[in-house]
């Protein structure tokens, strides 16, 4: 057999030195690191201004906390007849941040540890920080109109006074009978329905990765297993028929008058 030269051992040496293991792990866990991204830009996406809700004196900017912050023209200034106010609790946005921070460790110990379980609860989590998003997003929808009257006016003289003041300052019109006016909708921001796209995303990459990579190998290995056990157990007994057949047979005195009866059916009490 040839020795191979010194620069061929050089050439062939990098073929033999093993794989970085951070790196291997990071292409088997891209899918938990792309969770723990989006989650994090699910976070800062949730102090964004989710709902607008334009009326006679401003507007509200409603964001994913429930937090409102109010623009008015003041035109109720003199009004004795205050519009209602309302409340949005910030419940869903605050249980959205938990299950993010829980991703973010999570798919850390994910990548870091390479094992199961760190994967599974990334998936969850994830799927948590989905499930929040989408029901923060119908609660606020159904906060509209409440948060949309705060804004409006009163019926009294005071909020004349303000309607006619704006009229006369040009920034705006007095509601004439029978002259038509538009105003703005209320309406569901882009940074909602974005942050409900990527919170479902990231819920969705996780979970593939878990599926193939987690619940899947472990019915293949279920199966691998079972599969193992009744190949064993036919192997066992095909061996057991095997050496049954080819072992010499002993003739006995008794065993013409005798049959010969099965070691688990002998009665070994009345033998003993």
């Amino acid at each position: 057999m040839a020795v191979p030269t010194p620069w061929q051992t050089k050439r062939a040496l990098p073929q033999s030195v093993p794989r970085l293991l951070p790196l291997g792990r990071l292409r088997a866990t891209w899918p938990y690191a792309i969770a723990a991204v989006g989650s994090v830009a699910v976070f800062f996406m949730l102090f964004q201004t989710w709902m607008v809700t334009p009326n006679w004196s401003g507007f509200n900017a409603v964001d994913a906390f429930g937090t409102t912050h109010t623009t008015t023209t003041h035109i109720n200034l003199w009004s004795q007849e205050q519009p209602p106010g309302t409340s949005v609790t910030g419940i869903w946005g605050i249980l959205t941040t938990i299950s993010v921070f829980v991703t973010v460790f999570a798919a850390i110990q994910a990548i870091y540890r390479g094992t199961r379980t760190p994967g599974l609860v990334t998936t969850g989590a994830a799927t948590a920080v989905a499930l929040f998003v989408i029901i923060d997003l119908f609660y606020i929808r159904s906060k509209q109109i409440p948060v949309q009257i705060t804004t409006g006016m009163g019926n009294d003289l005071g909020a004349q006074m303000g309607l006619v003041i704006m009229a006369m300052r040009g920034s705006g019109a007095y509601p004439w009978p029978g002259v038509k006016y538009v105003l703005d909708a209320a309406h569901m921001t882009s940074w909602a329905f974005s942050t409900a796209a990527v919170a479902f995303g990231t819920a969705g990459v996780a979970a593939t990765r878990t599926w193939y990579g987690g619940l899947h190998g472990v019915a293949l290995a279920v199966g691998r297993g079972w599969t193992h056990r009744q190949a064993r157990s036919i192997g066992q007994w095909l061996s057991d028929e095997r050496s049954r057949v080819s072992a010499p047979r002993t003739a006995s005195p008794t065993s013409a008058a005798e049959p010969i009866e099965p070691a688990e059916d002998r009665d070994w009490g009345a033998a003993g």
